[in-house]
């Protein structure tokens, strides 16, 4: 997501860019990242003005963390090596963001993932919880219903 605003007391106008994303060696870790960069400036302007890192399980080492110009550069250009949460789980594209967001952090990223988790696995999956489990269960029997699974298509050996 981008936008422009003016800095407070200086009057330059400044550009921001905001992207959440997993880099191919971190799959459990995901990055959201906050670029600024003054309006119109060159590609190579952009700065880095905020960073939350969020792990899901094992504890990430300092040592573990890319270096600030790759997440700089995932974020500003979009680095192909980069999977968000929106293109990893666009099979899903029938449940609330902030709902695939939890799944993709837990790994499940399609419709078939999805439909393998009980009820309390849903339910306890961090970010969804009970309220989004039962949005989840609805949109999920919704999407069924819509596209019911082509039984001479699914391989039962």
């Amino acid at each position: 997501m981008s936008s422009t605003g003016n800095l407070s007391d200086t009057g330059i106008e400044i550009e921001t860019r905001e992207r959440t994303f997993h880099l191919h060696h971190h799959p459990g870790v995901l990055y959201s990242v906050v670029l600024v960069r003054p309006l119109g400036a060159e590609a190579e302007a952009w700065a880095l003005a905020e960073l939350t890192i969020r792990s899901e399980g094992t504890p990430i080492r300092q040592t573990d963390l890319p270096p600030i110009e790759r997440l700089i550069r995932a974020a500003a250009h979009g680095d192909p090596a980069v999977r968000t949460p929106e293109t990893a789980t666009k099979d899903l594209d029938f449940i609330p963001m902030q709902y695939r967001r939890a799944l993709h952090l837990c790994g499940v990223n399609t419709v078939a993932e999805l439909r393998q988790l009980t009820p309390e696995q849903l339910r306890d999956v961090r970010g969804v919880g009970v309220r989004g489990a039962r949005k989840i269960d609805t949109a999920l029997a919704e999407f069924t219903a819509d596209h019911p699974i082509d039984l001479d298509a699914v391989d039962l050996s």
